[in-house]
C-alpha cells in the first residue's frame, strides 16, 4: 500500500513540474511578445524581431508570426517575410487566417525565388546551402530564397540525406520533388535445422529461406520462420547500420512426426530410408511419417531387412534378432554333386557314341577285338549313364529339402 501511495505521489508531482514548466513558458512567450511589441512602436524593428522570434521559438503562434512577417517586410528583408507569411498560412487556426497569410505570400511571388519542395516520403528537415545555416522546415514546404544556384540539402531519419541543386529564379517557382532512400543494413538469419521461409510477421511478407542474408530499411523487425515439421520459430531485431545476426533453433513438432525406437540382440546399425540412425538401441522423434525401408546390419551377422510405415503422432517399435554368420558348406557341395553328375552323364553320353561306331565296324568286320571293345564301351556308358543319374538325382532331392541355415529376423509394432 505505502509503495503505491508513493507511486501516486511522483507521477502527481511529474504532472504537476510538467504543467509549471509549460505555465512558465507560456508567460515567458507572452512576456517576449509584449517586449516586442513596446519595441516596434518605438521603432527599433531590429530589436522587436529578436523577442518575436524569441517568442516564437517558446510557442509558436500564428499571431506572433504574423508580427515576425510583417516585421520582415517592413526591414525589406522580402524572402524572409515570404517565408513566414507561409508558415503563417499553415499555422493559423481558421481558414480566414490562412488565406490572408496565403494572400500575403503570394504578393510577394513576384520579388522573390521560390522553391516548392516535396518528397516521399513527407517530414525531412530541409537546409538550404549549408546545414550550419539552420532548417527552414519540414517537406512539403515552399521555401523563398535569393535568385540563383543553391543546394537543397534534405534529411529524414532512417534516409540517406540527398543534395539537390536547384536554379530559382525571381518570380519563378522551382519545383523539387525527391524520393527518399531508406537507409539499408545487412540482417543475416539462420536456423537449426536450415531450410526455413522466412517471413515478416507485420506483412506477412516472403524474405526467402535460411540460411538468408538480406538488406532492409532501419528499424524494428519481428521475424516468422516456418518448416515443415517443426513449431514456428521468431525472431526480433532492431536493425541499425551495423547490421543484425540472428539464429532460430526450431523444435520439432511432436503431432506431425513420428517416434521410433530400435533395439536389438547385438548392437547394429540402423539405416531407414537415405537416413542413418546409427547404432542401437535406437530412440529418436524427429522422422515423418511415410513408408520407408529399414535395414539393420552388424559386422559378422546376416543383416535383417523389412518395409516400415510410420504415423505422425505414433510410436513404431522394433525388435530385432541378427544371426552370426557361419561357414556354408553346402552351397559348394551342392554345385560339386550338379557338376559331377552332369559330367558323367556327358562322359556316358561319349562312351554311347562310341560303342555306336564300334558296332558298326563289327558288322562289316566281326573280330573277337572288336566285340569286347563293344562290351566294354556298353558297359562304361551304362556305369557313367546311371552314376551321373544318381549323383544328379540325389543333389537335387537334398537341395529341394534343404532350408540352408538360419536367418535374421525381426518384428515390429506401432503403438499409436
Amino acid at each position: 500500500m505505502k509503495g503505491r501511495l508513493t507511486a501516486v505521489l511522483v507521477a502527481c508531482a511529474l504532472v504537476l513540474t510538467s504543467a509549471s514548466t509549460k505555465a512558465d513558458e507560456a508567460t515567458e512567450a507572452t512576456l517576449q511578445f509584449e517586449l516586442g511589441a513596446e519595441l516596434y512602436k518605438q521603432g527599433k524593428y531590429v530589436e522587436a524581431l529578436g523577442r518575436f522570434l524569441a517568442s516564437h521559438r517558446l510557442v509558436p503562434n500564428a499571431r506572433v508570426v504574423e508580427n515576425i512577417a510583417q516585421t520582415f517586410e517592413f526591414l525589406g528583408k522580402l524572402v524572409d517575410a515570404y517565408n513566414w507569411w507561409d508558415v503563417h498560412s499553415r499555422l493559423a487556426t481558421s481558414s480566414a487566417d490562412r488565406a490572408r497569410g496565403a494572400k500575403r505570400r503570394d504578393a510577394l511571388a513576384a520579388k522573390v525565388a521560390a522553391v516548392d519542395i516535396q518528397t516521399t516520403p513527407p517530414e525531412a528537415t530541409i537546409f538550404i546551402d549549408r546545414i550550419e545555416l539552420g532548417a527552414v522546415g519540414r517537406s512539403p514546404r515552399r521555401v523563398a530564397v535569393a535568385p540563383g544556384s543553391h543546394k537543397v540539402i534534405l534529411k529524414r531519419k532512417g534516409y540517406v540525406p540527398v543534395e539537390v541543386d536547384v536554379d530559382a529564379k525571381l518570380g519563378e517557382r522551382t519545383t523539387v520533388q525527391q524520393q527518399m532512400t531508406p537507409v539499408k543494413a545487412a540482417v543475416a538469419i539462420t536456423s537449426t535445422p536450415s531450410g526455413a521461409v522466412v517471413t515478416l510477421r507485420s506483412s506477412g511478407a516472403e524474405l526467402g529461406q535460411t540460411p538468408l542474408r538480406i538488406q532492409l530499411p532501419l528499424g524494428s523487425y519481428e521475424f516468422r520462420l516456418k518448416l515443415p515439421g517443426y513449431v514456428d520459430g521468431t525472431a526480433r531485431t532492431d536493425l541499425r547500420t551495423e547490421g543484425s545476426q540472428l539464429h532460430v533453433p526450431l523444435k520439432r513438432d511432436m503431432m506431425s512426426v513420428a517416434s521410433l525406437r530400435i533395439r536389438g540382440n547385438v548392437a547394429a546399425r540402423a539405416r531407414i530410408g537415405d537416413r542413418d540412425l546409427g547404432a542401437s538401441p535406437i530412440s529418436t522423434d524427429a522422422i515423418p511419417q511415410g513408408s520407408y525401408p529399414l535395414r539393420i546390419e552388424a559386422p559378422g551377422y546376416y543383416p535383417w531387412a523389412t518395409n516400415v510405415t510410420l504415423e505422425q503422432g505414433a510410436t513404431l517399435r522394433v525388435d530385432y534378432r541378427l544371426r552370426a554368420e557361419e561357414s556354408e558348406i553346402w552351397p559348394t557341395a551342392r554345385w560339386f554333386g550338379y557338376g559331377v553328375g552332369g559330367a558323367l552323364l556327358i562322359g556316358g553320353g561319349a562312351f554311347g557314341l562310341h560303342a555306336v561306331s564300334v558296332k558298326d565296324d563289327l558288322e562289316q568286320d566281326p573280330s573277337r577285338e572288336a566285340f569286347d571293345d563293344l562290351d566294354t564301351a556298353n558297359l562304361t556308358a551304362d556305369v557313367l549313364w546311371i552314376s551321373g543319374a544318381v549323383i544328379l538325382a540325389a543333389t537335387l532331392i537334398y537341395d529341394l529339402i534343404h532350408e540352408g541355415p538360419a536367418r535374421s529376423t525381426g518384428d515390429f509394432r506401432l503403438d499409436r
